[in-house]
């Protein structure tokens, strides 16, 4: 009998506790505005973030055949809201997102009953309060764009094609221009995350999940350690620490995680987990979920900090599909497509506030911010605090005042203006207690006045292989630092323009002094190069031409050479083509760019005339060298050369600036000034010094008398 009472007793006491522990869940208050109650399914609650002491919620009404209408809605703590009214209209928006001291929203092109873009392109929206809001309208129609990210001074937002254009994702410099972009050519859905001074991107080729990574949103790679259970749907999330990718996958599917971006591991959660987008929200991981592994049900919150260990901290009153989860004012948001609840738990390593959990130790400082930054107007700067520690909070402060909004580990100001001089600290919070970092002064200096530049050249001409290989010389100089360059050997797509007699099958050789350090026969619709000629303005190339391009990113000063030869000895016209992929904007006299260019093939006339076509970008003018020379070049050790070249200089719109058939002895101490290799006095090179606007022009050198040959075309930057 007294085993029986004992075991009783254990068994009540094991009912109690499991009873204490469900109770330990919080159920959170449902919040759904009232029209959207009313609308039923005849409304879509799309999202919800934080900012500027301000909850704003996304949603749309309509569909099935009837007009959209999206709408957003206002709170200062999740639990009344207010209706606002948007500038632009007919379709439906994401989710909106707090970044940079603003909320921005996407709204997707208008479609048709048959889904067929008309109308409204689509449209980036922004606001600081949630409240006033301003549209910027997108060029191309697209749906999205979504999931806004900024980091590197680079607004970031995937996007969807509405009508075959090749998009993944949308990039501004400013929040208000936005350029789509193609990660990968083929390519479908994207999600996006910052982490680690570089932007994330997922891709789905024919089924196939690949991640690819870029410092700039323009020029992509392939991480190849993929991560395992790779989805393209439920977006990445990233912490100050942990790059985190979810399956998507019902369950208790592992999830993979990153410390660098590069390697990844994979952990199981062990409870049903992912029913929506997972974020980095209050210093944790939080995401809806269902109840068990094996319902579609979602009703639960769950958090983690690490991305491994997961704990619910919340439960909704009745189902909903799972969007996902906000925080801000002390208290969580979350957000279904058709309801919304609001609750104000707190959580600690382990399980709920009021469920226990283990000690939290107050943050460790690793890193300060740097002390100080000298910035010029118009440049961008980003603050960085680095502490060790869990359910860690941030909150930046500028001259003692908060600043609403700066909630992050970092704080990034995209353009800075002379208000934004000052002292910056940031306090680190979490249940252990709170750490302040040290002050870092921003001083703002006059903006560096821009300089016209040599932006981009082309060189047509006849290539073939011996001395018939088409060569462009090129010299990088005028500051410190590295550039990236874009080069394309074209043949085949010149069959578009009409060029007749097109190399059929062109390779590509960049040579610095006398080592390849890169070559290209067929460019097969590489990403960074397919981005890097959006940038810059490149006309298209079909992803199986056999024309050949190279991407040379981090190149240093000095002169290189670019060689275009015909595969298997064939002969044929070829163009090259240099682009330097800075903007104008940051090309100052200090900048790395391009100083010299020079091309060296066959010329004659008629269709066998050499042309170098370049343009000046920029600001102001700039003075310029060009010479051609073709028995200076004997010895050198070139034979068959042009005997007389007469060089004569274009605009864009084919009117003739200047020529010069032998050139004049009074030039001789500017062509020694950069370098150029001495002519002898009575030579029958040509010289042309001049002073050019921003545009576009072409150097043509023509055989005198018709007689072809081998010639040397040159362009020089002067002071």
């Amino acid at each position: 009998m007294k085993f029986f009472r004992s075991a009783l007793t254990l068994a009540l006491a094991c009912v109690a506790f499991a009873a204490s522990a469900r109770a330990q869940i919080p159920v959170w208050a449902k919040t759904t505005p009232a029209d959207i109650v009313s609308s039923g399914i005849g409304a879509q609650v799309t999202g919800a973030d934080y900012g500027n002491g301000t909850f704003v919620l996304a949603a749309y009404f309509g569909g099935f055949n009837s007009p959209i209408v999206p709408t957003v809605y206002t709170s200062p703590d999740g639990t009344t809201w207010t209706k606002r009214i948007l500038p632009v209209t007919g379709s439906r928006v994401g989710g909106p997102r707090f970044i940079n001291g603003k909320f921005y929203l996407g709204m997707d092109a208008a479609t048709n009953a048959n889904g067929i873009a008309t109308g409204v392109p689509g449209a980036v929206l922004s606001s600081a309060d949630g409240i006033t809001w301003s549209a910027t309208t997108l060029s191309t129609a697209l749906f999205g764009p979504n999931n806004f990210v900024f980091g590197n001074g680079v607004y970031l937002a995937t996007a969807t094609p509405a009508s075959g254009q090749a998009t993944q994702v949308v990039t501004s410099a400013d929040g208000v221009s936005w350029t789509p972009r193609t990660v990968v050519a083929g390519a479908s859905g994207a999600s996006i995350a910052f982490f680690n001074g570089k932007f994330y991107c997922t891709v789905s080729v024919s089924g196939t999940a690949s991640l690819y990574t870029s410092a700039d949103a323009i020029a992509w790679t392939r991480v190849t350690t993929a991560p395992a259970n790779l989805n393209t749907f439920y977006n990445l999330a990233a912490s100050p620490t942990t790059l985190l990718a979810p399956s998507g996958v019902y369950g208790n599917a592992a999830q993979s995680l990153s410390t660098d971006g590069a390697a990844f591991t994979t952990a199981a959660p062990g409870i049903a987990l992912v029913a929506g987008t997972i974020r980095y929200v209050n210093g944790a991981f939080v995401t809806p979920a269902p109840a068990t592994s094996s319902t579609n049900d979602v009703t639960l919150a769950r958090a983690s900090f690490d991305g491994r260990t997961w704990t619910t901290i919340g439960s909704t009153t009745n189902f909903s599909d799972g969007v996902e989860i906000a925080y801000g004012n002390g208290r969580y948001v979350f957000v279904g497509e058709f309801n919304v609840y609001t609750g104000a738990t707190t959580i600690s390593p382990g399980g709920t506030s009021n469920g226990g959990g283990t000690t939290t130790p107050a943050p460790v400082v690793t890193a300060q911010p740097a002390a100080s930054q000298s910035i010029a107007l118009g440049g961008g700067v980003t603050f960085t605090f680095s502490v060790t520690g869990t359910g860690i909070t941030y909150q930046w402060f500028f001259n003692g005042v908060a600043i609403g909004g700066a909630v992050n580990f970092n704080y990034t100001i995209g353009t800075v203006t002379a208000a934004n001089a000052g002292s910056y600290t940031v306090t680190a919070t979490n249940a252990g207690g709170s750490v302040t970092s040290a002050a870092s002064v921003l001083t703002v200096t006059a903006a560096a006045p821009g300089i016209a530049y040599l932006s981009n050249a082309s060189v047509l001409a006849r290539a073939g292989t011996g001395s018939e290989i088409l060569t462009v010389g090129v010299t990088v100089g005028g500051g410190t630092g590295n550039k990236n360059v874009l080069i394309r050997g074209i043949g085949p797509t010149l069959a578009m323009f009409n060029v007749v007699g097109a190399l059929a099958d062109p390779t590509l050789a960049l040579f610095r002094g006398q080592t390849q350090i890169a070559a290209n026969d067929d460019w097969g619709n590489d990403s960074a190069i397919a981005a890097a000629m959006s940038a810059v303005g490149a006309f298209t190339l079909t992803p199986t031409s056999k024309d050949a391009a190279i991407y040379a990113a981090g190149v240093g000063a000095g002169g290189y050479t670019v060689q275009l030869a015909g595969k298997a000895g064939a002969t044929g016209t070829g163009l090259i083509e240099l682009y330097d992929s800075a903007t104008a904007a940051s090309i100052t006299a200090t900048s790395p760019r391009l100083i010299n260019i020079s091309a060296r093939t066959f010329g004659g006339t008629g269709s066998s005339t050499l042309i170098l076509g370049f343009t000046v970008s920029g600001t102001g003018t700039r003075r310029l060298l060009i010479r051609a020379s073709g028995p200076a070049l004997i010895p050198l050790g070139v034979t068959s050369t042009m005997a007389d070249p007469k060089l004569e200089l274009y605009n864009s719109a084919g009117t003739k600036l200047d020529e010069n058939d032998n050139w004049d002895p009074a030039t001789a101490a500017t062509q020694t000034s950069v370098g150029a290799f001495p002519f002898t006095a009575g030579s029958k090179e040509a010289v042309l010094i001049t002073t050019l606007a921003p545009g576009g022009y072409t150097a043509q050198v023509v055989a005198g008398g018709g007689a072809t040959g081998v010639a040397l075309v040159e362009i020089y930057e002067l002071p």
